[in-house]
């Protein structure tokens, strides 16, 4: 006794389809995937460290220094002309550790195998160590005369300050903007898993059911007896 054509039908069908892919287990990582990524997430705050270093000598060199007139008997005055420069001094370093964070936050998303959470976390640590870094460091390198330590020379005299940073949070920038930016990339991207699967999973079993249609177990019939069967 033979099944329905439609029985038969349903049953190849459920054989060729693929299994769902939400309740297949997921592909093991290669090996040595989470070394590669603990690496990878290692170099990334040693550069973002060492740019803190750059950010400090560049702001040293370019941000302006303050006249101020001594007078003969050791006290002194800021020139008006050079009041602005202190502001100056500050935007310069908030702007270079925000295109610090900037840089930082893309190259972290474009290594695409530490995509999330652990990597936007190692972001935000480093940048801030960079940025207070950027902010100790540069102060040490600024160049200029102190005025308070001239004295009395018994004539007035114009010296030029080192540059200065009138606020610690100007160190706020730059980790700010990097977790900003890393985190409107994630939300862009809007998969689950960020990518991350492409660069760190071996691939899956072939797909099997495109290269065989669904109906041809059904066009040549290898039973005689079956073939028999259907001609009554």
């Amino acid at each position: 006794m033979t099944a329905p054509d439609g029985a038969a039908d349903l049953a190849v069908s459920a054989q060729s389809e693929p299994p769902a892919s939400p309740g297949s287990p997921e592909p093991p990582e290669r090996p040595g995937a989470r070394r590669h990524r603990l690496v990878a997430r290692a170099v990334l705050a040693a550069i973002t460290v060492l740019l803190g270093v750059a950010q400090a000598a560049v702001w040293a060199n370019i941000a302006p220094g303050q006249q101020v007139k001594v007078f003969a008997d050791g006290s002194y005055v800021s020139l008006p002309t050079a009041d602005y420069h202190p502001f100056d001094g500050l935007m310069l370093f908030v702007l270079a550790g925000a295109a610090v964070g900037l840089v930082v936050a893309v190259a972290a998303w474009r290594i695409r195998a530490i995509r999330g959470t652990t990597t936007l976390l190692t972001v935000f640590a480093a940048t801030s160590a960079g940025s207070a870094i950027a902010f100790g460091l540069g102060l040490l390198l600024a160049r200029g005369v102190d005025p308070a330590t001239v004295g009395k020379t018994g004539q007035d005299s114009i010296v030029v300050a080192g540059p200065s940073l009138s606020t610690p949070l100007a160190i706020i920038a730059e980790p700010l903007l990097a977790v900003v930016v890393y985190s409107f990339l994630a939300a862009w991207d809007g998969r689950p898993d960020l990518g991350r699967k492409r660069a760190t999973i071996e691939p899956a079993v072939p797909d099997v059911g495109q290269d065989t249609p669904v109906g041809a177990a059904q066009d040549t019939p290898n039973d005689p007896a079956q073939g028999a069967a259907d001609q009554r």
